[in-house]
């Protein structure tokens, strides 16, 4: 049972708030976009992962099908280099980077290609250990959506979307390193499972040894939830609801410096919600826009006391549903009050991933997919 004196207060209702934002069409104070490693990618649900790390980037990639497998990228020492790193059907890969440098990576067996029925698409993860490269295989059945964080310690921990082999119902699982080895624990079972071309995975986030999880929920067949999985060090997991009755279509979070949590998901409909818990652990939800792309994927960063950025897939013409509008938008409230500018205006830009600096610098990549080329990866950086 997930029942304690938090769980009950984070129970507590949740606060409403309408802020919708004008939005400007410039990248003023953005570099680029510049193309990363004329890399062919994958445009399927996943996208790139990208995180920073003393002012580096660090970039989870899967191949093109005609050159499968993931890619680690990095600009550290000034210019992108890229290594494969798998050679299989692989897809949904998350990154992070430790303290000292050491790049952990979470990823599934692509269930796109050539999946049907009751296919096994094995979750891994792909890390040095006694300074060689090693990949663990975490579970098997169908995986979807893994991500991956890490604590304090340098463990890695990965929450991913799972469905055993034999059709039970969908669950979130954490897994969590121990030595050489792994835990596994279940978070949920009450899923929003989503569809094939838009599976709901969830998004992990750590601050020391505060593990939280957000995922979309079903408690009932006609309702949803956004739901918070949380667990401090050794003590007892809690669950709770950040939206009611919203069907919410991806959602993302990060903790601040002050370690407040912040959690950004869209919904049907087009609406972008940011939401976060004020002194008495209630959670306040703001609507900062109703024209995102329905079934765009929210990426959110935080740095700070109480900053936040957010980078999603644009509707130019607030009339949904459209598939690819192809404009990055990015909403933060870095000077106060929310605010949003277009990124780009190419017509084929999706699946941004956002990454930020403790002092708020950010960089953004996504895939560029013009319909008569091969797609590729393509980067902007904020002056």
């Amino acid at each position: 049972m997930f029942m304690s004196t938090l769980s009950q207060r984070l129970a507590a209702l949740t606060v409403p708030v309408v802020l919708l934002v004008a939005s400007t069409n410039t990248a003023a104070g953005w570099t680029g976009p510049d193309r990363v490693a004329g890399l062919a990618v994958d445009t399927r649900p996943d996208g790139p992962s990208m995180v920073m790390h003393d002012g580096d980037r660090f970039i989870a990639v899967a191949g093109s099908s005609g050159s499968p497998g993931i890619r680690l990228l990095t600009d550290r020492s000034g210019m992108w280099r890229s290594v494969r790193r798998t050679d299989d059907e692989a897809g949904a890969p998350s990154i992070a980077v430790g303290g000292n440098g050491a790049v952990h990576n979470a990823y599934a067996r692509d269930w796109f290609l050539g999946c049907t029925g009751r296919c096994a698409t094995p979750v891994y993860h792909l890390g040095r250990r006694g300074g060689d490269w090693h990949r663990d295989r975490l579970m098997g059945g169908i995986n979807v959506m893994p991500a991956i964080a890490l604590d304090a310690a340098g463990r890695a921990h990965i929450a991913v979307l799972h469905r055993a082999s034999d059709g039970s119902d969908w669950s979130i699982q954490l897994f969590s390193q121990e030595g050489d080895g792994w835990s596994r624990q279940l978070v949920d079972v009450a899923v929003d499972y989503g569809s094939i071309d838009h599976p709901n995975g969830p998004s992990i986030a750590i601050d020391g040894d505060h593990v939280a999880i957000s995922y979309l929920a079903t408690p009932t067949p006609s309702t949803y939830e956004v739901r918070l999985w949380e667990r401090e060090g050794d003590g007892p997991a809690t669950r709770s609801a950040i939206s009611h009755n919203q069907r919410a279509r991806w959602a993302d979070l990060a903790f601040d410096a002050a370690g407040s949590l912040h959690v950004a998901y869209s919904v049907s409909g087009g609406a972008l919600w940011h939401a976060t818990r004020d002194s008495e652990m209630a959670w306040g939800l703001t609507r900062i826009s109703t024209h995102v792309l329905e079934d765009a994927r929210p990426s959110l960063v935080a740095w700070g006391a109480g900053k936040v950025a957010i980078a999603i897939e644009h509707d130019p013409d607030d009339a949904f549903p459209v598939v690819g509008s192809g404009e990055i938008e990015l909403f933060t409230n870095r000077q106060g009050p929310w605010a949003s500018q277009l990124l780009t205006h190419s017509g084929s830009d999706h699946l941004p991933s956002l990454a930020a600096t403790s002092g708020g610098h950010l960089s953004v990549v996504f895939v560029r997919d013009p319909r008569h080329a091969p797609p590729t990866l393509w980067s902007m950086g904020r002056l």
